[in-house]
């Protein structure tokens, strides 16, 4: 088989099981990280507005909420077999890059339209 993420579901197909190597990889960050935004934003989020008039109506709401839960450092049956902790962080610092790229790009523009 190729090595997709496609393939890896259809050998791995319980779901809940594949994600708890995410759930251990974002709980080792949460407990090396205490103040990071999750504790001291997320978490005592009642309410949030709806930003973004395209998306359906209490989509962003309905996201943060499900942001709520506190991941365990419960292993899947199979550890760590569709991803490594160094792909998954090579993956996470990418998407920053590309994000604050993009950010910067937009905060560039605005400067040349509005300076």
């Amino acid at each position: 088989m190729e090595e997709t993420w496609d393939n890896f579901k259809k050998l791995f197909p319980d779901r809940k099981d594949r994600m708890k190597d995410f759930y251990v990889v974002e709980r080792e960050y949460l407990d090396e990280h205490p103040d990071s935004g999750y504790f001291t934003e997320i978490r005592d989020l009642k309410t949030f507005p709806d930003y973004i008039d395209y998306l359906p109506k209490g989509a962003i709401p309905a996201k943060i909420r499900m942001m709520y839960y506190m991941p365990t450092l419960e292993e899947g049956k199979y550890p760590f077999v569709g991803f490594s902790r160094e792909e998954c962080a090579s993956f996470l610092d990418r998407s920053v890059e590309l994000a604050v790229r993009a950010i910067e790009e937009v905060r560039s523009l605005l400067d040349t339209r509005f300076n």
